[in-house]
């Protein structure tokens, strides 16, 4: 939690929309509660007028000017807020439109920005991913606190083109959350026997011009028999390069 700390008094904590478990989490996790920015369509939910029971709701929306401005205001009073860039959840598992509403907001505030990457909880029930066939009831759901970045841009910039300037660093600092919440230091194989596990070894994954696709069962059984070839001519940690046309090896 030292990342929270470090950010300071005014703070806009910027985290990916995974699920509709996000702001349960962050309420149970974070060691002070903040002011969560909604939408305004989501806010018209059953679940976000009960929720108001609890905690501070900031209804607003990204794309109005108005919204933008009224929240600027409020973290220019040191107040802290949590917001999602993206503006719902995610249906893909990845990333979805980052808006420039977020960008400005920090900027124009001067508010500190607080990345937070929860990770796991798409795969679980409250997500939008259930047609992906990987949800399960108890999912290993993490949270990953980055260090605070404060968005400094150029004074001569202004109007449009600083608003686009602080949508791309709002961008780029949402790249970098996602990234830090997947275990990047894994190899490829293992990353694809974790993937085996998760999604169903028999789920179909690779085509190629044969149209005759296969299954992680199948691609794992194709790389072991191809690796025990390999390892009799190969020295323990050696670089091989294999060519290969362009059809599933």
């Amino acid at each position: 939690m030292e990342h929270h700390h470090e950010a300071g008094d005014r703070v806009l904590i910027v985290v990916n929309h995974t699920s509709l478990l996000d702001g349960i989490l962050l309420y149970a996790w974070l060691p002070e509660t903040p002011t969560f920015a909604i939408n305004t369509h989501i806010a018209r939910k059953i679940t976000s007028r009960f929720c108001q029971q609890f905690v501070n709701l900031f209804i607003m929306d990204p794309t109005n000017p108005l919204s933008v401005k009224s929240m600027v205001k409020f973290l220019s009073q040191d107040k802290k807020a949590v917001i999602f860039p993206e503006g719902r959840i995610t249906t893909t598992g990845s990333l979805m439109k980052i808006y420039e509403g977020p960008g400005m907001i920090a900027d124009k505030s001067g508010a500190t920005v607080l990345p937070i990457a929860i990770d796991g909880a798409k795969f679980s029930p409250f997500s939008y991913l259930k047609k992906q066939g990987c949800i399960v009831w108890f999912p290993r759901i993490t949270m990953t606190i980055l260090p605070p970045v404060t968005i400094e841009i150029d004074e001569n910039i202004q109007g449009h083109e600083r608003r686009k300037h602080a949508a791309t660093i709002m961008q780029d600092i949402m790249y970098l959350l996602t990234y830090s919440a997947f275990n990047h230091r894994t190899t490829i194989f293992a990353a694809m026997l974790n993937a085996a596990e998760r999604y169903g070894k028999n789920r179909l994954i690779v085509d190629d011009i044969n149209r005759k696709p296969v299954s992680y069962k199948q691609l794992i059984t194709k790389a072991m028999v191809l690796g025990s070839i390999l390892r009799k001519d190969t020295d323990e940690d050696e670089h091989v390069g294999i060519m290969l046309p362009n059809v599933i090896a």
